[in-house]
């Protein structure tokens, strides 16, 4: 699990090739239970700044590996990026930001849980 999160830290900026589910997942719940010990931990102490900074930097770090996975996790399941724009820009476009939200977040649930391509696709091999 840790080898695999430090591999999407590696390859933050690798925006070709595929990730499978596994990379994907075990990575996702790594980073959410990393902020999550940051925020207790910053609650614990009262809301200390220091604690707080650094929950605002690994966020603020943390972007770039989180967006390359989502895309060679898209590319695992045959489609393009451009489906990462979908979920933080159609409520804006749509103006319904209230209804949409749910709905495009259990979207992209389903789509990061869908099964890859078997074997090579436009993206590259499995």
């Amino acid at each position: 699990m840790i080898e695999n999160f430090k591999m999407c830290w590696r390859k933050a900026f690798v925006w070709r090739g595929r990730a499978d589910r596994r990379e994907f997942w075990l990575y996702f719940a790594l980073n959410v239970a990393v902020q999550c010990i940051l925020i207790f931990a910053s609650l614990l102490t009262g809301n200390n700044g220091f604690i707080l900074l650094a929950l605002l930097a690994y966020c603020t770090a943390s972007i770039f590996p989180t967006i390359a996975v989502i895309v060679r996790r898209y590319h695992d399941t045959n489609k393009n990026a451009w489906w990462l724009i979908v979920y933080p820009f159609l409520p804006v476009v749509l103006h319904l930001y209230q209804f949409m939200d749910l709905p495009l977040f259990i979207l992209f649930v389903l789509m990061m849980c869908e099964r890859g391509t078997p074997g090579e696709n436009a993206y590259g091999k499995a």
